[in-house]
C-alpha cells in the first residue's frame, strides 16, 4: 500500500497532504508557522498551549506531534510523538552519531525498528526494518520536483498511520 506526502503548494511549505495511492486525499500535515519543543527553554507559546504543535490529520481524525529534546548538543537529539487525547500512538526517536552523514532513526511504538538508508549517496531511499523483516519503504518518486514529494510503501500487514507519521519524520530530517 502506497501513501505519498505532498507538499500543497510550491509557495506553503507548512501543508503536506497525505495522498493514498489511488490519488484520494486522505489526511494533511499542517506545521504552525511557530514551531516549539515540547520541552524548549525559551518558551513562544503558554505553558500547555498547543498552538507550538504540528496538527496530523489523517481520514478524518487529527492527531497532534509533540517533538522534544532528548540530548543537547550541537545538533539535538529528538523524539516525534503523535499523540491522540494524551495516548501515544507513535514514537520515532531521531539520533545523531559523530562522523554519521545521516542520524539514526528508530521507530519506538507501536513497533521496533530502524530506518536504514539504502541506494546511492545522492538518492534519498529508506528502508525500516524489524527483527530483519522489511515493513515500509520511504523514498522519492521522482527525480525533480518543486514540491515536496515523499512516498511510503507499506508492508500489507503493518499498521498505516505510524508508519506514515514516520515517513513524515523522515521528511523532516531531509528538508
Amino acid at each position: 500500500m502506497r501513501y505519498t506526502l505532498v507538499q500543497r503548494s510550491m509557495w506553503s511549505a507548512f501543508t503536506l497532504d497525505i495522498v493514498e495511492g489511488s490519488g484520494r486525499v486522505v489526511g494533511e500535515i499542517r506545521s504552525p508557522n511557530l514551531f516549539q519543543y515540547k520541552n524548549a527553554r525559551m518558551a513562544f507559546h503558554p505553558p500547555g498551549s498547543t498552538a507550538g504543535n504540528v496538527k496530523f490529520k489523517f481520514q478524518g481524525v487529527t492527531y497532534e506531534v509533540w517533538v522534544e529534546v532528548l540530548r543537547r548538543a550541537f545538533i539535538n537529539d529528538v523524539r516525534y510523538t503523535l499523540q491522540k487525547d494524551q495516548k501515544v500512538l507513535a514514537s520515532v526517536d531521531i539520533i545523531f552519531k559523530r562522523g554519521e552523514r545521516f542520524p539514526a532513526v528508530l521507530l519506538r511504538t507501536p513497533v521496533q525498528g530502524s530506518f536504514r538508508r539504502t541506494g546511492s549517496p545522492w538518492s534519498r531511499h529508506f528502508e525500516l526494518h524489524s527483527d530483519s523483516k522489511l515493513l515500509a519503504t520511504v523514498f522519492h518518486p521522482h527525480w525533480i520536483t518543486l514540491r515536496v514529494h515523499l512516498a511510503v510503501e507499506i508492508a500489507a500487514d503493518q499498521p498505516v498511520l505510524p508508519l506514515v507519521f514516520a515517513a513524515y519524520v523522515i521528511k523532516e530530517i531531509l528538508y
